[in-house]
């Protein structure tokens, strides 16, 4: 019943999913593709091993725009098909909404890859002490007391991201390791300011002086007081930019259009 109308075989993830759709592809001989991602790319022996028997059978390996990403797969010995993560530009889009506060947000979960920890030592730095300009939302518990500057709030839905990226106005991406990190292209697109850790992938969209090396404390912290103090001469118009990039880049509808064509090429193979 899984294949009898199935011209395609779709393996979201390079891992269990991975293993069933090369076990449906040998057994109906459907062309399979399959998208890798962060967390898949980045798994050592024995799964690396298995993930890259599994490739073989692969008739497309999708990546995104991920250089890293893309340069292991070829040295593995695998071309993929580079198409970016999309995102709902006419969602996620600019909203003035004047504020005296400047409102930072993380929502990457609490995960120590992800920066939590640092995002946490970040808004307890002395230097941010008596200052009522400054406010970190911090998505991903709620299990935390806040204090002057600092609210903890539980990890949020996706419906509703739009909400919170309107209501900030500067976006934190604190991460070790990312692949194409969504919440990031929201906040771009909808207009927010970015800084963010020194990984393949941002620094192909944001200016080297935004970026810092991840687990860097003082430089997060030079750059927040950057954005609070010195906004116009340090940033200038990286919102605008950021919300351009976004838009012909990273569109969902242009990424569909990716996919689209992928996916009606395999199944059109005799």
């Amino acid at each position: 019943m899984l294949t009898k109308d199935a011209d395609v075989i779709y393996a979201r993830y390079a891992t269990y999913p991975l293993f069933v759709g090369t076990v449906l592809k040998m057994v109906f001989c459907k062309p399979m593709v399959v998208s890798i991602h962060g967390g898949d790319i980045r798994h050592g022996r024995p799964f690396k091993w298995l993930i890259n028997r599994c490739l073989r059978f692969a008739d497309a390996v999708v990546c995104y725009d991920n250089v890293g990403h893309i340069n292991e797969l070829k040295r593995r010995g695998i071309e993929p098909t580079v198409i970016p993560n999309g995102i709902d530009t006419r969602l996620f889009k600019p909203h003035k909404s004047p504020s005296k506060i400047n409102k930072i947000i993380y929502v990457g979960g609490i995960r120590e890859i992800k920066g939590f920890n640092d995002i946490v030592a970040l808004s307890s730095d002395g230097g941010f002490e008596g200052r009522g300009d400054i406010e970190f939302n911090i998505y991903g518990t709620g299990s935390i007391k806040g204090d002057e500057h600092t609210r903890f709030h539980e990890k949020v839905q996706h419906d509703k991201m739009p909400g919170i990226m309107e209501g900030g106005q500067l976006f934190i991406l604190p991460s070790y390791a990312e692949g194409v990190p969504g919440a990031m292209l929201e906040a771009m697109s909808s207009g927010m300011y970015v800084i963010a850790s020194d990984l393949d992938f941002t620094r192909t969209v944001i200016e080297s002086k935004f970026l810092f090396k991840a687990g860097d404390i003082k430089k997060m912290a030079e750059l927040v007081v950057k954005f609070c103090d010195s906004k116009r001469e340090f940033f200038g118009d990286q919102n605008k930019k950021n919300r351009e990039i976004a838009v012909k880049r990273y569109s969902i509808n242009e990424v569909g259009v990716k996919w689209k064509e992928l996916i009606l090429g395999l199944s059109r193979r005799d």
